[in-house]
């Protein structure tokens, strides 16, 4: 098994806010929804028993706030106050000119966590998937952790321009997905070939949990 290791280079953070495995940070309305509901007499299932979804949902690792952030509106540009930790440092705007939600400075919430994989592996950080929710959206990118063993900050905008209050420390900000670097070449085909028919027909075998059951596979993060 590959691991990944976090590296809280202040020394400083509380347990509370480790970065943790994504299936222990789901959204909190993947976590309420019922697997089924009732249509017309009929039991059928809802995306909480999708699972590419939930695969997504669980990849990787999430980071996490490690201060409260406040957010206060002015006439010109949000102002974002933090009691600890790291806080906020900006890039200047012209760096996303050309980037339609950026109109001011760009918050970067400076990341307490270096982040080392092994050999030949990067990783992937977005926004945590499938949740809409979040105050803060970060903007995407993939570092070589195994050779840049140091902090990724993670620029960001308000998901809602107009928000104003406080992020509670602990809230979800990225997900971490470690993956193996390859090289890749795209082929395009066309027509519906014997491999999609075979899939097809054993999906189309069973009433239920067909691609679970022929095809995925569990993956492990912990």
């Amino acid at each position: 098994m590959q691991k990944i290791i976090f590296t809280d280079i202040t020394g400083l953070v509380s347990e509370d806010y480790y970065p943790k495995p994504s299936k222990m940070a789901l959204p909190e309305w993947l976590k309420r929804l019922q697997p089924h509901y009732e249509n017309n007499g009929h039991t059928e299932r809802t995306g909480k028993k999708c699972i590419p979804m939930l695969d997504a949902s669980m990849a990787g690792y999430t980071i996490f706030l490690t201060e409260e952030i406040m957010v206060k509106q002015t006439e010109f540009d949000p102002v974002f106050y933090w009691p600890g930790g790291l806080g906020i440092e900006f890039h200047a705007p012209e760096q996303l000119a050309t980037y339609q939600k950026v109109a001011a400075g760009i918050p970067k919430w400076m990341n307490p966590w270096a982040i080392k994989t092994p050999l030949g592996y990067s990783c992937l950080f977005t926004s945590p998937l499938n949740n809409d929710s979040l105050p803060l959206t970060v903007f995407k990118g993939v570092v070589d952790t195994d050779a840049h063993v140091s902090v990724v900050n993670f620029p960001f905008r308000l998901t809602d321009s107009k928000f104003e209050g406080t992020i509670p420390a602990g809230t979800p900000i990225a997900q971490v997905f470690p993956f193996k670097r390859e090289n890749w070449k795209i082929e395009v085909k066309t027509g519906n070939t014997e491999e999609i028919k075979r899939s097809e027909n054993r999906i189309n075998s069973v009433f239920a949990n067909g691609y679970r059951n022929f095809f995925w596979s569990k993956k492990s993060y912990s």
